[in-house]
């Protein structure tokens, strides 16, 4: 099975080689960005917040992200949130490789592994174990019965 150019066995193993070092925080702030910014985006009224003015939306948005933590277990709960999950998975396969062209990130094939890796647990929930956690000093990989 082919997935964006990489053989899933592959993606995996290129995924747990990456230097992870800002790349979460880069894609989740890039995809609020593009959810709240984008003035022509529907990404709200279509997927999160159905039958809402674009302005209340917005503010419900802002609201529930502002104090969100840009790391591996906010993007898990993202991943898996029935509302934002799902506009997330839509940004990863449409817009993400747009923002990362234009953006200044420097490990642009770094970060198209991770985004290619995020598509994955979008579409399979089990490979969302794979994103790492850190509590108190103790590393942990995400139990699937969650």
């Amino acid at each position: 099975m082919q997935l964006e150019g990489y053989e899933m066995k592959d993606l995996l193993q290129r995924f747990d080689d990456l230097q992870k070092n800002n790349i979460c925080k880069n894609v989740i702030k890039a995809f609020l960005n593009y959810l709240l910014n984008t003035k022509e985006n529907d990404l709200l009224t279509d997927f999160v917040f159905k039958d809402t003015q674009p302005e209340q939306a917005r503010k419900m948005a802002k609201n529930y992200f502002k104090s969100y933590s840009f790391n591996n277990s906010s993007l898990h709960k993202l991943i898996h949130h029935p509302k934002f999950g799902k506009a997330f998975e839509y940004y990863l396969t449409f817009e993400a490789e747009i923002w990362l062209a234009e953006s200044k990130v420097q490990q642009k094939e770094t970060h198209l592994i991770y985004i290619d890796f995020l598509k994955l647990c979008c579409s399979n929930p089990e490979y969302s174990s794979y994103l790492v956690t850190y509590k108190k000093n103790k590393k942990s990989r995400f139990d699937h019965r969650i």
